[in-house]
């Protein structure tokens, strides 16, 4: 049973044709792997930075085969690709509801941005039914479009990284680290945001029922439990 709305919701699948046929997803697809290749080919040094992504969002505990120098490798290789994923989410946000989630995404970082999260909530008070609508719209197909993105770009990550530890592993592991990077990405810049009771809290005070069951049908079961 899903808490979120009290039903159970099956998994939403993205498609191409879905998709493809809004003009979204290539055009993102294309921004953000530019903006990833640009750093493709820059070593990544090891340690943790002092911007990285924080554990919980990286979920690098979740494979405890890799020593502490490999965890933070991949930590620092997720929190590269986050912020470039994230500009170029942000660059085409969608709608004020996008806008909300990916401020809320961006409470769970460092720092103070509180800020954002009541500017687009005073926002979403102040427009109309039909605009509130259109941001529902907005909303589904900004996670379809970025789910399709989160996968590619999650599959390409786990390669860098399985290359630059340079050393084999076992098929299962490899298999492993591609699986938990893809929920990784899927936790960081979809679900983060959109759990966030800051965002959950907003939805259930503004938007019908039936755009609320939409919004979860949408984003699906949770891959990671909200923290």
């Amino acid at each position: 049973m899903d808490s979120r709305a009290g039903i159970t919701f099956a998994r939403l699948e993205p498609h191409a044709g879905h998709v493809g046929s809004m003009g979204r997803a290539p055009s993102l697809s294309r921004r953000i792997g530019r903006h990833v290749a640009e750093g493709a080919v820059v070593p990544l040094e090891p340690g943790r930075a002092a911007d990285s992504l924080p554990d919980d969002l990286t979920l690098v505990r979740e494979l405890p085969f890799l020593t502490l120098p490999e965890q933070l490798l991949l930590g620092r290789l997720q929190t590269r690709t986050h912020g470039r994923m994230l500009a170029a989410l942000t660059d085409r946000e969608g709608g004020p509801w996008v806008a909300l989630a990916l401020a809320c995404h961006a409470q769970r970082l460092p720092g103070d941005r509180a800020g954002n999260v009541t500017e687009c909530r005073k926002r979403l008070r102040s427009m109309s039914a039909t605009a509130l609508e259109q941001g529902i719209d907005a909303l589904v197909r900004w996670v379809c479009s970025t789910d399709q993105v989160l996968q590619a770009q999650a599959s390409a990550d786990a390669e860098v990284f399985l290359e630059q530890c340079r050393k084999p592993f076992l098929s299962h592991q490899r298999e492993r680290v591609h699986a938990v990077v893809r929920k990784a990405y899927r936790w960081q810049l979809v679900e983060s945001g959109m759990l966030h009771r800051n965002f959950v809290g907003s939805l259930a005070a503004l938007a019908t029922r039936e755009q609320q069951a939409r919004v979860w049908r949408a984003l699906g079961p949770p891959t990671v439990t909200s923290r």
